[in-house]
């Protein structure tokens, strides 16, 4: 999901096709960065909407489809196995659990450590699939109990690193986001020690070209994961911080945050919230099929569930203080030329 880097920053769309449409916009300044309505339309709405609800649908198929990468499984335990460390610390919650705010897509890792100064009582995951982009950030330190921590694959001979803070609040990993998610959502020692305060996707403005529209976050596979990482506590009432977190998007491209808005409406419409999943999750890994054909997922029909518990707010878009401290080097580009960048957050609990 992380598109390689390109002159223009736009998956191909170059500069002239972007200012040759000023005449279609308002006063409001164009950069070589901006993106917009008249650059890449918006999508029609039965066709997202036809999109979610077939990733939903079929997100059982999505999930046995492959196993989980094995360089993203030995990354998760390593990240279990940092907060775990911290079980008892004051970075717990009055549950008992840690406290973790998810950076997926981290890049080379300046976002994750801006937010472990501006979360020093929470655990800072941040997690990318590239090793070189991770590798660029020279303020890296090696984790708190050895120089550097290293293993090979030996299957897929990839390498997997592994840095922490200063403060000692912050990892860095190698993994492939989808895979690390399901890890997430099937570990029972990560639903019972982790509350997932935060998600935050910061990386601003994957695939505007129409053809490509399914493998923006919100039109992938992977999408109804993404939400569930959020929702892992929904069945506790125990406590205002037991009721869930907030997946936060940041982007330069507006139009992208409002569809993405639309594709959680979506989910919401019908139904959907990590209990009911997770029963048919269950039945999914018994081996439980209808004429050798895995079951699809139809949480609407599911009348003893409460869905509106599993509603999310919707706040946003927002534009940005230009005054704002940039998180990623995307940000820092865009606040020095005047380009916008919006934010929205989808929060569980009110």
């Amino acid at each position: 999901w992380k598109s390689r880097a390109r002159s223009q920053f736009h998956d191909g769309i170059t500069l002239n096709e972007i200012f040759n449409n000023n005449d279609k916009m308002t006063s409001e300044k164009m950069t070589q960065y901006t993106i917009n309505d008249s650059i890449c339309p918006p999508t029609e709405p039965e066709v997202l909407k036809s999109i979610v609800q077939k990733h939903i649908h079929t997100l059982p198929r999505y999930w046995m489809s492959k196993p989980i990468a094995n360089h993203t499984a030995s990354a998760f335990e390593e990240a279990l196995d940092f907060v775990m460390s911290f079980k008892g610390d004051t970075i717990a919650n009055n549950q008992g659990k840690v406290k973790v705010i998810l950076d997926s897509g981290c890049g080379t890792g300046k976002s994750s450590f801006v937010l472990g100064k501006l979360y020093p009582d929470y655990l800072i995951l941040g997690i990318d699939q590239s090793l070189a982009r991770l590798s660029r950030n020279k303020s890296y330190q090696p984790a708190r109990n050895t120089s550097s921590i290293n293993s090979v694959d030996t299957e897929s001979n990839n390498q997997f690193e592994k840095h922490t803070s200063a403060e000692g609040n912050v990892l860095l990993i190698r993994a492939e986001l989808t895979d690390f998610w399901k890890c997430c959502i099937s570990s029972r020692l990560w639903k019972n020690h982790v509350h997932v305060h935060k998600h935050f996707l910061l990386y601003p403005n994957p695939y505007p070209k129409k053809a490509r529209l399914k493998n923006r976050f919100y039109a992938h596979p992977a999408f109804p994961l993404l939400l569930m990482t959020i929702m892992m506590d929904e069945s506790e009432n125990t406590g205002s911080e037991s009721e869930g977190g907030a997946l936060i998007v940041r982007s330069n491209w507006e139009g992208y945050l409002k569809e993405f808005a639309t594709a959680v409406g979506i989910w919401d419409e019908l139904g959907c919230g990590f209990d009911n999943w997770k029963k048919l999750l269950v039945s999914v890994c018994a081996g439980n099929t209808v004429e050798n054909e895995i079951l699809d997922w139809h949480p609407e029909n599911d009348l003893s569930y409460n869905s509106d518990s599993s509603k999310l707010a919707i706040l946003g878009p927002n534009r940005l203080s230009q005054h704002n401290e940039p998180w990623t080097n995307f940000e820092a580009k865009y606040l020095e030329c005047g380009e916008p960048i919006y934010e929205i957050t989808f929060s569980k609990g009110g």
